[in-house]
């Protein structure tokens, strides 16, 4: 069933986007490149370094991990500094949607999955193995006689 396993597919790429939420906040000239390997935007460094703050939240450990740019320390920082902790304020509604957004996959899965298993259940003409029973095409058991 092509359709099942696009769905099983994205699931998996969901979960592996969930693991870590990470959010930067950087000032300056910077530029941003795909990263293929994650699928996210990043911002490259210029040749002064990235003046940036980034946070990374390990969404399974619940381990919160923030690195701040020289340049933000002391109250020169305080307003970038102010901004960044409401992004990640704001991430726990992010969260909790992605979780909402889980559940609802986890459902939706074990429904076609039960629907799927129902259909073959119900008598599609075939055994689980895909072998059509006995009244099928391949004739009645016992039979080769002629009716001359």
């Amino acid at each position: 069933m092509a359709n099942l396993s696009t769905f099983v597919t994205k699931i998996e790429n969901f979960l592996n986007n969930i693991a870590h939420l990470e959010i930067t906040t950087a000032v300056g000239e910077f530029n941003l490149r795909y990263d293929p390997a994650t699928g996210k935007w990043v911002p490259v460094e210029s040749a002064d370094g990235l003046n940036a703050i980034r946070t990374d939240i390990n969404l399974f450990q619940g381990d919160l991990t923030t690195a701040i740019h020289n340049r933000f320390a002391g109250d020169a920082g305080n307003a970038i500094r102010a901004f960044h902790e409401t992004q990640v304020g704001k991430a726990e509604g992010i969260v909790k949607g992605n979780i909402d957004a889980f559940k609802e996959m986890v459902i939706l899965l074990a429904q076609a999955r039960a629907e799927n298993d129902g259909a073959h259940a119900a008598g599609d003409g075939q055994d689980g193995a895909g072998h059509e029973g006995a009244g099928g095409a391949g004739g009645a058991a016992g039979g080769g006689g002629s009716d001359s």
